[in-house]
């Protein structure tokens, strides 16, 4: 967070976290600007996450984000 911190975000800047699990990271996000995320396991999101309308479950080439501009994209603890 210091780090993205650092990037001094407009609070209207995009933000897509990529592979955001259940978002942990997207309220603390959301400080920052209007915040997204993408997750391709349905198992890990839980359907009353206050933030789950703005997950994306699927993979990114299915996803109606794919096409969408973002001012920061991160990938926090994926592991590959």
């Amino acid at each position: 967070l210091e780090e993205i911190r650092s990037y001094r975000l407009e609070g209207t800047s995009r933000i897509l976290d990529f592979g955001c699990g259940d978002g942990l990271m997207l309220p603390q996000l959301a400080r920052f600007g209007d915040v997204w995320g993408i997750e391709a396991d349905a198992s890990l999101v839980s359907p009353t996450h206050p933030l789950r309308e703005r997950i994306s479950v699927s993979l990114l080439e299915h996803s109606p984000l794919r096409h969408e501009k973002f001012d920061l994209i991160t990938v926090l603890d994926v592991l590959e």
